[in-house]
């Protein structure tokens, strides 16, 4: 795996590369209110999944650049980028209390970003085995993400209990018992947030996908500038 942070178009699209990438970005909403911030952060999760699309897949020429990505959703209410030229590619979003990500790939992606918080008894019950108990928060959030993140990859949620996924976090992996493939994570921490990343293995290798990190804001801006032409 090759983790890149930067501005630019990633390198598999920039120079027409057909292995596996991913890219991502995670950015904060401010707003004053808790029920306008909600619904400011979900609206901004959304926005910020069309112009990752919409950067990452659009080739150069004009034709793919008159009409760009729309958001669309399975009947599972798995989200997905369709392109009236491109097709669909996978496209994952998640936003927790004023934080939102989102990330695109041309494979199954799942992503999940948790601020840091506390749970309660019920919480505790239901996304976490008995041996996971004592976790403080910052572990306790992590693995949350993980397991959200991984049912994400695969456009499913209910009827799973979070505490039935299985983290191999030696090895990266998460799995379930029931019939769901094997998935590699990957932990993006910050003093308020984790994020984690799900993406389906290819044989044994780990080593063939490249995730880039773009930051919001710049994300954001292309996104403006592409609507105000």
């Amino acid at each position: 795996m090759v983790i890149h942070h930067k501005d630019g178009v990633p390198p598999w699209v920039k120079h027409g590369h057909h292995h596996r990438g991913i890219t991502i970005s995670v950015a904060e909403c401010h707003t004053i209110g808790v029920a306008l911030q909600q619904r400011m952060v979900k609206q901004r999760a959304r926005e910020l999944a069309v112009a990752l699309l919409n950067r990452v897949w659009q080739t150069g020429d004009g034709a793919s650049q008159m009409a760009g990505f729309t958001l669309t959703h399975r009947p599972s209410g798995q989200p997905v980028g369709e392109h009236p030229l491109l097709g669909e590619y996978a496209v994952s979003i998640s936003h927790s209390h004023s934080w939102y990500a989102g990330a695109t790939s041309d494979t199954a992606v799942g992503i999940d970003l948790q601020q840091y918080r506390t749970f309660g008894t019920t919480a505790w019950r239901y996304a976490f085995a008995a041996g996971e108990q004592h976790w403080g928060r910052v572990q306790a959030c992590a693995a949350w993400a993980i397991r959200e993140a991984f049912l994400k990859s695969h456009g499913c949620g209910l009827p799973y209990r979070l505490s039935d996924i299985r983290i191999d976090w030696h090895n990266a992996l998460v799995s379930h018992p029931d019939q769901l493939e094997c998935r590699q994570f990957w932990l993006w921490y910050s003093l308020d947030w984790v994020c984690a990343l799900c993406f389906p293995l290819q044989g044994s290798l780990m080593t063939d996908t490249d995730i880039v990190v773009v930051p919001g804001g710049s994300i954001e801006r292309q996104g403006e500038s592409h609507h105000g032409e």
